[in-house]
């Protein structure tokens, strides 16, 4: 008869479920949010921030807490298709702007940093090596089509 070990049975196989929405652990664990949910969240903030708003004037706008905005942006709440619609008029977009923000703006700050430190190390430069670089990044830089 074969042997029965701890490690094969199923209470203790662990399925990662950090992305996906479902029932808590128990009754009373909190929700954890789904990516989605986080990556929308992150697009009302980017926009929210671009207008430079702060979550209770947003909130005043679209007739809500300044707690519900938070818990928006966090992921923590899930936003309704018709609040999307209030949320995007209140800061002037179109709803599929807020539901792309938290990925087109994803490497933004990554982004920002490495053409801050290029443009700290250019100033250093002699002109000579100056031209090189640019030169250098010129022909890096991806050929677009024409059309």
């Amino acid at each position: 008869m074969p042997s029965s070990r701890a490690d094969d049975t199923p209470s203790a196989l662990s399925l990662n479920t950090s992305f996906a929405p479902g029932p808590p652990d128990s009754p009373h664990a909190p929700r954890r949010p789904a990516e989605l949910d986080i990556r929308i969240g992150l697009g009302l903030r980017h926009r929210r921030e671009q207008q430079g708003l702060s979550q209770s004037t947003l909130a005043t706008r679209c007739g809500l807490s300044h707690q519900q905005i938070q818990k928006y942006e966090s992921g923590s709440n899930r936003i309704p298709a018709s609040r999307l619609y209030t949320l995007a008029a209140a800061l002037d977009c179109r709803p599929t702007e807020l539901l792309a923000g938290g990925w087109i703006d994803a490497a933004a700050p990554r982004r920002q940093a490495l053409q801050e430190r290029l443009t700290t190390a250019a100033e250093e430069l002699p002109d000579e090596m100056l031209t090189a670089l640019v030169t250098l990044a010129e022909t890096m830089r991806p050929v677009r089509a024409a059309g």
